[in-house]
């Protein structure tokens, strides 16, 4: 990740890609788009002027010309996501060491919630985001728990605290915050948590944290909120990370044996449960997160999130049924999806119509019942037969899917990193 940091010179994608083969070296199982956002992240913070994502997509798709497999909009996609979690990580120092498994890696990058999109699937209503433990607040507003809302998904393409000039604060809170933690001060590291937030109210590892303050504190129910927006868009703290919050391990243990005392006794809690299952993924015991996973799902059939990480537990949960097959056909371009409006079912019975134009700009609306319509517009771009949509008109990033034409009339549309089962959206006109 270094070879992009000190190339000041050098473009923010070059030196993504850069970092990426640098960190490729050292990771092996770390895919070369995790690795170029890495990079990209890194580099990025010397040109403050660029978006992270942006860097990470040029980065990732430099680095991506020796993965044939994967297309670049796809590695760019992916890239933006992760580089712009980490981009924020920078404000945290040493606090985070990583996350669960490694799953930033292209085999488990998807299959849970946005974590091989980024916020664009929701943004762009390609799929619902539905925090069961939301307030009705909205994201941003406190609630009597001190809990944003959480209504509205985090933005993993939101600018990180240095392009709004504040990242001496960001880091500063932090560090307060953690030392009040850590002498079991929570009441004092919730209030400046929830300061900072008010700033970066996009910084995942923040909302991460906040969880864990209203863990220790026995307040399950509103820690399960920012704890499922965090894990709706990326995948959680590892062991070392979380168990890095605690000056004595025993602390962790003692407040880890009361919840698990409290879902005893409240088997009718799906938050404390999903609290629970969190705890255990961040210690590696995925097998102990599959019972509490399976109380969530059957107190909350609807959960999509839970039901996902219960999937990729429980075994067998590789061979999770998959979108059909369909016949590769020719190579797809631009020129097929321009000349009128396409319209595609989405989930929540809503509607989308896309229409790309002569000069190669888009607009995707997505319409709900009794709901204010949202319109993206930008450029579109087809590589590899996999759609690139970068809207310019939403902070929720590019959407990248792989097309396939059923005839000249219809086609599907599958976003790149989502779950297996995932048909994509079938478009006709």
């Amino acid at each position: 990740m270094t070879g992009g940091r000190n190339d000041q010179n050098a473009p923010n994608g070059g030196a993504g890609a850069a970092g990426a083969g640098y960190a490729n070296r050292n990771q092996p199982n770390a895919s070369n788009a995790g690795a170029a956002a890495a990079g990209a992240g890194a580099a990025n913070r010397n040109q403050p002027g660029v978006s992270n994502a942006g860097a990470a997509a040029a980065g990732a798709g430099v680095a991506n010309r020796n993965q044939p497999n994967m297309s670049n909009a796809g590695a760019a996609m992916m890239g933006a996501g992760y580089a712009n979690r980490n981009s924020y990580n920078a404000y945290h120092p040493g606090m985070v060491n990583g996350y669960w498994n490694g799953n930033y890696g292209t085999g488990g990058y998807g299959g849970v919630g946005a974590w091989g999109t980024g916020s664009s699937m929701y943004g762009y209503g390609y799929a619902p985001y539905s925090n069961p433990y939301a307030t009705a607040g909205g994201q941003g507003q406190a609630n009597e728990s001190g809990t944003s809302g959480y209504s509205q998904p985090l933005d993993t393409n939101a600018a990180p605290p240095e392009q709004a000039g504040n990242d001496q604060g960001a880091s500063a809170s932090s560090d307060q915050a953690r030392q009040a933690f850590r002498t079991g001060d929570y009441n004092t590291a919730l209030s400046v948590t929830q300061q900072a937030l008010a700033s970066s109210p996009n910084d995942a590892t923040l909302h991460e944290f906040l969880g864990l303050i209203l863990f220790a504190q026995g307040n399950y129910d509103a820690a399960a909120a920012p704890l499922y927006a965090v894990l709706s868009v990326g995948p959680g703290w590892n062991w070392t990370t979380l168990i890095g919050n605690y000056d004595d391990a025993n602390v962790y243990t003692e407040q880890l044996r009361a919840l698990e005392t409290y879902v005893k006794q409240n088997p009718m809690s799906a938050s404390a449960s999903f609290v629970l299952a969190y705890q255990y993924l961040c210690q590696g015991q995925g097998d102990a997160a599959i019972k509490p996973l399976t109380q969530v799902v059957a107190l909350m059939p609807g959960d999509q999130l839970a039901a996902q990480l219960l999937a990729k537990l429980q075994p067998g949960a590789s061979a999770e049924p998959s979108a059909p097959p369909v016949a590769p056909g020719p190579a797809v371009t631009l020129d097929q999806l321009k000349g009128g409006a396409w319209q595609a079912a989405a989930q929540g019975n809503g509607t989308i119509t896309l229409t790309v134009k002569d000069d190669a700009s888009f607009e995707w609306d997505y319409a709900v019942p009794g709901k204010p319509a949202t319109t993206v517009s930008g450029t579109a771009t087809v590589e590899n037969d996999v759609l690139s949509l970068d809207g310019s008109t939403t902070k929720s990033g590019p959407l990248t899917g792989q097309v396939t034409f059923l005839d000249a009339r219809h086609f599907t549309f599958r976003a790149v990193g989502s779950p297996a089962s995932d048909p994509g959206l079938a478009f006709a006109r």
